[in-house]
């Protein structure tokens, strides 16, 4: 396994703790240990914030991710940041340097971040203010939003983490923490059916039901059900479980219970709930079989 080493600048020192567990039929042991290191750094210190700082929960918002490098005439230089986005990106808009706007290459995309590449940022242009527009959906109070800088020509070099601080004395975010503008205690933020009444009878036509559910605020796996009752309150069917933390989720319901048997038409109650480390919530919401 590997994992990066975050520091807010580079360090001429490291000091390792490593804790061993045994038991009396197994022991542990270390083999070795190795890591990388970019000599000279990339910078000797990138500062970032993000704004704005508190977003409503779910709802796809504007950022801007803004850098200011620190760099010696023997330092590296970069020439690409990765941003990681641990809600739901949604678009990767404009880059500018010292507010001009500058071509880019979205070098990687998906859901959790992106890397996107720049003109080179090199000791001649140290200190110049870097920004990168982007669109993303926050589900988690507290979201950190990390970045790594590095030079797109030396794919084996390291990339450095950036630190969070005054990367702009314009804006007062000093962060690259991202919390929710309201704090929600309910886990279960949205509950969606489409369509709410399907007819799977086999002509293509809402043949299924698309169920998409919103998670907030959760800090470790949580356990989630989706169950079907009649209108008397009995439990018919488990038609979905999983295992989610803080996001949007979807899944696929085609109308047939565990025997492969598509259910009588009519009106039932769809419920789900999560079994968070913060106690249990629940929503329910309507569902229609229509032939």
């Amino acid at each position: 396994m590997s994992s990066p080493l975050v520091s807010s600048k580079p360090q001429q020192f490291i000091q390792f703790q490593i804790d061993f567990t045994s038991a009396v039929q197994a022991g542990a042991r270390l083999d070795y240990l190795q890591f990388g290191v970019s000599v000279p750094p990339v910078a000797s210190q990138v500062l970032a914030e993000i704004t704005p700082v508190a977003v409503p929960a779910g709802e796809e918002s504007n950022f801007t991710y803004k850098l200011r490098p620190q760099i010696a005439p023997e330092d590296l230089g970069f020439d690409s940041i990765e941003i990681d986005v641990p809600g739901a990106l949604k678009g990767v808009d404009a880059v500018r340097i010292s507010g001009t706007p500058v071509e880019f290459e979205l070098r990687h995309q998906a859901d959790n971040g992106f890397a996107v590449q720049f003109p080179r940022i090199d000791f001649e242009r140290t200190g110049e203010l870097i920004e990168v527009d982007f669109r993303a959906e926050v589900f988690k109070f507290s979201t950190i939003f990390a970045g790594r800088v590095f030079d797109s020509t030396r794919p084996h070099e390291m990339h450095q983490a950036v630190a969070p601080g005054d990367a702009d004395p314009l804006t007062d975010a000093n962060t690259l923490k991202v919390d929710l503008s309201q704090l929600r205690q309910e886990t279960i933020w949205k509950l969606r059916l489409s369509p709410a009444t399907f007819t799977p009878n086999g002509d293509g036509i809402n043949d299924a039901v698309r169920i998409v559910y919103d998670l907030l605020n959760l800090t470790s796996p949580a356990s989630v059900a989706v169950e079907l009752y009649d209108l008397s309150g009995r439990k018919l069917e488990t038609i979905h479980r999983s295992e989610n933390l803080s996001g949007r989720f979807s899944f696929i319901w085609d109308g047939r219970n565990s025997q492969g048997e598509i259910l009588p038409l009519g009106i039932y109650l769809l419920r789900m709930e999560v079994d968070a480390d913060k106690g249990r919530d629940s929503a329910q919401r309507v569902i229609s079989i229509a032939y």
